[in-house]
Formats: structure tokens, sequence, C-alpha cells
């Protein structure tokens, strides 16, 4: 394999302090709130509507910092990036559990949003930029799995302290876990520097490219794969308010519908590492087009259950789908960026994606407040059968089915 003058290819293993683990806790803490911030803007006095509107602010949040996002960590680099977003998660989880109001909620959703978004392109650069091709799919697809782990256990843990101790402290605890993975990446970035990674002061800062002349480069990538990008995270925002939201509607509590969302997420778990190793072996579109369809189908079904047994089988079919897409918007984002304005490109990738995560929750919340609750998974449902057809028809296979060069 052919390997560039200032690129240091990384084994898999020597990832899981420095990226793995943070990665597990942080999205630990993410998954608490996810049944909870629905609940919460309702407990403050918000309708379906303004519900919607506030859960969408997390994908504006993304929204608003995926640019500057990539700019930053192109130019200070992977490891300093990771430390401020999960530094600033803390702050903004504990900030969230003195809310009172709905509009300094919405703001620290924003908040947060934007320290995710961070830390994903953080990662996802650095994958980008030492792992080949044909071993991508593996590694994005365990960092979508360690996601998955942490979003197994973050609900339903999330969910039980709600219930026992008020929705506000599930926010505290966010913070906590927040701060554990800051202290763990600290540790792992002694190796991180003094190993193989950055061996003898190596640096992968890609050069400040501007992000017209990036946008104009990759125009077919942007117009069409994201597209394709825009319905995946359109349909997984929306699965995250959904079950909240249709799970309110036939009289479930919040630990139930936390134990909903971990028992989906656990079935994920189980696919993380297939779904690589089919991206790196057959290709892209054998895990993005089922993931597509199968996350579809589980939500055109949530309106036909009317209790915990219903939701949860629905809600295992869309995560058998969105377990076989683990790590997929990672891998094609990072097959299609150019090396010389990776950070660039990957923050324009994630933009077109934000889009999709808050117009999900915001569409979900406008139709069900003009029309029913029961339209709004159908509709989803139906721009996911729209991004499959893309998928299938229109966009080229990413993999690169010759190993020995990697450009």
């Amino acid at each position: 394999m052919k390997i560039e003058k200032n690129r240091v290819e990384i084994d898999i293993r020597s990832l899981i302090l420095p990226v793995y683990i943070p990665t597990l806790l942080i999205m630990f803490g993410y998954g608490m709130i996810i049944p909870v911030l629905p609940l919460f803007a309702r407990s403050l006095g918000a309708g379906l509507g303004i519900t919607g509107v506030i859960v969408s602010m997390r994908g504006v949040g993304s929204l608003l910092f995926d640019l500057p996002a990539g700019a930053i960590i192109s130019r200070v680099g992977k490891l300093p990036a990771l430390v401020l977003s999960s530094a600033a998660a803390v702050i903004a989880a504990v900030a969230t559990g003195f809310v009172g109001r709905l509009v300094p909620l919405a703001f620290l959703t924003v908040a947060m949003g934007a320290v995710h978004v961070l830390w994903t392109l953080s990662i996802q650069t650095h994958l980008r930029q030492n792992m080949p091709s044909h071993r991508r799919g593996r590694a994005m697809s365990l960092v979508g799995g360690t996601s998955r782990a942490g979003w197994v256990f973050g609900p339903i843990v999330g969910g039980y302290i709600g219930k026992l101790f008020g929705l506000q402290l599930v926010y505290f605890g966010q913070a906590i876990v927040c701060f554990a993975a800051l202290i763990v990446l600290l540790i792992g970035s002694i190796h991180y520097r003094s190993g193989t990674i950055e061996r003898k002061g190596e640096s992968f800062r890609a050069p400040g490219i501007p992000f017209l002349r990036t946008v104009q480069g990759n125009g077919r990538a942007f117009l069409l794969l994201g597209l394709v990008v825009v319905t995946l995270r359109l349909l997984r925002s929306g699965r995250q308010i959904l079950l909240p939201l249709w799970g309110e509607h036939i009289g479930l509590d919040v630990a139930a519908i936390g134990l909903i969302f971990g028992l989906s997420w656990a079935v994920e778990l189980f696919l993380f590492y297939p779904a690589g190793v089919l991206m790196d072996r057959l290709g892209r579109k054998w895990t993005s087009v089922p993931c597509i369809l199968l996350l579809s189908l589980g939500l055109s079904l949530i309106p036909t259950t009317g209790g915990f047994p219903g939701l949860l089988m629905v809600s295992m079919i869309a995560g058998i789908g969105n377990g076989l897409g683990s790590g997929i918007i990672l891998t094609l984002g990072a097959d299609l960026s150019p090396r010389s304005s990776t950070g660039e490109f990957l923050g324009i990738w994630h933009l077109m994606g934000d889009v999709g995560a808050m117009s999900g929750p915001l569409m979900i919340g406008v139709v069900a407040q003009a029309l029913s609750l029961q339209a709004a998974p159908l509709l989803i449902a139906g721009f996911g059968l729209v991004g499959a057809w893309l998928m299938i028809f229109r966009v080229t296979e990413t993999l690169k089915k010759d190993k020995r060069t990697e450009t």
C-alpha cells in the first residue's frame, strides 16, 4: 500500500483509549437526554409544535457550527478540538440542569448540538487522514458502534433518573459522564502524542482552503450523496422525537420510553461491526440502502401501535435498520473528502446532514400540530423512500476496490 509522505497509518486498537472510550462516554451522556428533552419541554409548557422546535435546536446548533468546526479542526488540530468539545458539553449540561423556562432551554440545546458536531468532526477527520479506504468502514463503524453502546444504556439510565429524581437531574448526570470522557481523553492523549499516531511531531492538520472552492470542486458529491445524507439524518432525528411523543400519546412514562430506546439501540450493537465489514468488502450501498428502508418501515408503523410491546417492536425494526447504517455517514464523508481540505469538506458534509437533523423534529412538530401525530411518521417515511431510490439508482459506489493505493 502506498502511504503519503506525511501520513502515519494507525492500528484500530491504538484508538481504544483516545477515541473509542471517550466516544462511548460522550454518547452515553447524550443518550441520557434523548427520551428526556421532549418531555422536559412539555413539562415547561410547550405544545407539540414548540416541542418539535425545541428538539430541532440540536440540529440548529450543529447547522450553525458545522463550517466553523471544520475550520477550527483544520487550524488547531483534532485533539484540542476534542478537549474543547467535551469541556463545553459539561458546561452546557450543568447549565441546562438549572433551566426553568423554554427560551434558555432552546439556547442550551443549540449549544449542545454545536459541541457535538465539533466532537464528531474531529474524530471523523482523524480517521479519514489515517485509515485507508478498505479499512475505513470498520474504523468508522466502530465509532458508530461505541456511540450506540452509549445510546443503549444512556436512555435507560436517563429515563429512570428522570422518573425517580426529576427530568432536570438527568442533565447533571450527563455532565458527570461527559467530564469522565474528558479525563479519559486527556489520559489517552499522552499516548496519542507520544506513540505511533503523531510520532516525531507529525501533524495531520489540513491546510485551510476556502469553503467556496471546496463546494465547487465537489459539487456532484454534495448534490447526490448529500441529499441521501439529509434523508438519513431526517429519519434518525425523526425517530428520536417520534418515539417519546408517541409513547406519551399512548400513556407510557419516561422510564418505559427510555427502555424502548435502550433496547432498540441494543439491537444495533450486534450489527455495527458486520456493517463495517460489509462496507469494506462489498461497498457502502450494501448497508446504506437497507438502513434507509428499514428505518422508514419502522417509523411508518409507529401509528399502528397502542402500547409498550407494539412500540418496542417497531423501534426494533428501526434499530435493525440503523444498526446496518452504523458509521455510514462518517464513511461516505471520509471516502469523498479531499485530503487537502478535509476539515472544510467534512464541515460542509455535516452541514447538509444537519439540515436533515434539524428538519425532522421541526417537520414532525408542524405536521402533528396542523394535522395529527399519526400523520408525521408517514411523511418522514416517505422521504426515506426517496433517499433509498437515490442511493440505488443515482449514486456511484465510493469504496475503492484497489487496496494497494490510497489517495
